[in-house]
């Protein structure tokens, strides 16, 4: 009777599992709508056919309750989307990025036009607006960044900007060949997000932003040859967050007041990544609803007094990667608030006692790839919230003592950094670490270990 039951168990276990691998595989593999010779697969709600070395889109099947949003055709080498190449698909997000497509017929969108929301058009070879967007009533998101985009191809797609002008909230545009700015995009009036990439203009036009200076949220303009920040951006009322990258031709005499005088009640983000900057500009201390400012890759060198008492009281996120700086800036203790510090990839070698003072507030600080060689044991007192420290790609030989002054660490990093593991760790037994949840990441330089396991199994064994 016993062993005709374990039987049983056995079978009806077997059964279960089966039933439950079919469900976990019909659920994240599920049925493509696609012929059997197809080198795409699904996952979830996409249908993925990137890098599949297709010249030419799929042919698409009908699929009984399929739900797929995503149709992902990236980097291919698509020329031409043909009329009704996506037949038989309702999707929301169309990527068709990295191709080399160069014309898209007019009705190549019928399908989709109920539903697309997001379309991915970047680095093609488009040089006119695609007229197939005519089609698309609820589209919300086009990237058409990196494409050679003549002015007459902006001009001539005014009708299809106008089209989209209800709908449009994200928009990319921008290419190295460009040098005007396209007056089409006043159309889009509910705008609530613009990147600009690669132009070739030294100047923005006065009111570039045209009929959605009150829309606008987000605003990216990156990797151009602007000499100057905008003043049209002074128009923008309701502004959130700026990401004012890599245009190196501006400096720090080129950012200017009126470029930033309706964003001091609105901005809380700033980004001013390598545009040749050496000190912090003036217009910071006007921003008195900025948040979080990050400045990586410019050469600013030492950060003074001065320079710092151009920010507002309520900075919390400081992000100076790359800099060229040779130790912590102590200026940075008038920052009181500050709750995240990055200073990665600088070239301090050392961190001093009153270097980080009492920035109580602090939680996350990243001093990796730095020739860092010493900590003094007396840094980090009073900094009662601080929960993680990256020291990886450091030169440190050893685990710093002075990770006891901050009890509230729950995350220490020494990847690739020269840790030696020997008993001299034995202090790590009567610190406020021990027998907690820490996270400690990198591996011994003296033995073939983890950190983590060295203190855990091999110190509490020394004598």
């Amino acid at each position: 009777m016993l062993k005709t039951l374990k039987i049983h168990m056995m079978e009806l276990f077997a059964i279960v599992t089966i039933l439950a691998v079919h469900c976990i595989a019909n659920s994240v593999f599920a049925v493509c709508p696609l012929g059997s010779t197809s080198q795409c697969f699904c996952i979830h709600d996409v249908i993925d056919c990137t890098r599949h070395r297709v010249n030419t889109t799929e042919t698409f099947y009908p699929v009984p309750n399929s739900e797929y949003s995503t149709l992902s055709l990236s980097g291919n080498f698509l020329r031409t989307v043909s009329n009704s190449s996506f037949k038989n698909l309702k999707i929301a997000n169309l990527f068709l990025d990295n191709n080399l497509i160069s014309s898209i017929e007019f009705d190549a969108f019928n399908e989709l036009s109920p539903l697309l929301k997001v379309l991915n058009l970047e680095n093609n070879k488009l040089t006119t607006i695609p007229k197939a967007l005519m089609n698309l009533d609820v589209l919300s998101t086009l990237n058409l960044k990196k494409n050679p985009i003549t002015s007459v191809g902006f001009a001539n797609g005014d009708a299809v900007f106008r089209h989209l002008g209800t709908s449009m909230r994200e928009f990319h545009f921008g290419d190295e060949s460009q040098d005007f700015w396209p007056s089409t995009i006043s159309h889009f009036q509910q705008l609530r997000a613009l990147y600009i990439y690669g132009t070739n203009m030294q100047v923005a036009p006065p009111h570039a932003f045209h009929s959605f200076e009150r829309t606008l949220r987000e605003l990216h303009i990156t990797n151009t040859q602007l000499s100057i920040v905008p003043n049209s951006i002074g128009e923008l009322s309701r502004l959130e967050e700026l990401y004012f990258d890599d245009n190196i031709n501006v400096g720090d005499q080129n950012i200017m007041s009126a470029s930033f005088k309706s964003l001091a009640g609105t901005l809380h983000t700033l980004s001013l990544q390598n545009d040749s900057l050496t000190t912090f500009p003036k217009i910071l201390f006007d921003l008195t609803t900025l948040h979080n400012l990050t400045m990586d890759r410019n050469k600013l060198w030492y950060i003074s007094d001065d320079a710092v008492s151009t920010l507002n009281s309520n900075i919390t996120y400081l992000s100076f990667k790359q800099c060229n700086l040779d130790r912590i800036p102590q200026s940075l203790l008038r920052i009181t608030p500050l709750m995240f510090l990055d200073l990665t990839k600088n070239n301090i070698h050392s961190i001093e006692r009153d270097d980080l003072g009492y920035l109580s507030h602090l939680r996350t600080l990243i001093v990796r790839k730095n020739p860092l060689k010493y900590v003094s044991t007396e840094v980090l007192r009073g900094m009662n919230s601080l929960s993680t420290i990256d020291f990886s790609d450091s030169r440190l030989p050893d685990i710093p003592t002075a990770i006891v002054n901050a009890p509230t660490l729950r995350t220490l990093k020494f990847n690739n950094s020269p840790i030696s593991c020997t008993c001299d760790l034995k202090w790590y037994l009567s610190s406020p670490f021990r027998g907690k949840n820490m996270t400690i990441e990198g591996s011994c330089e003296t033995i073939n270990e983890s950190i983590r396991d060295y203190l855990t199994y091999r110190v509490p064994r020394c004598p």
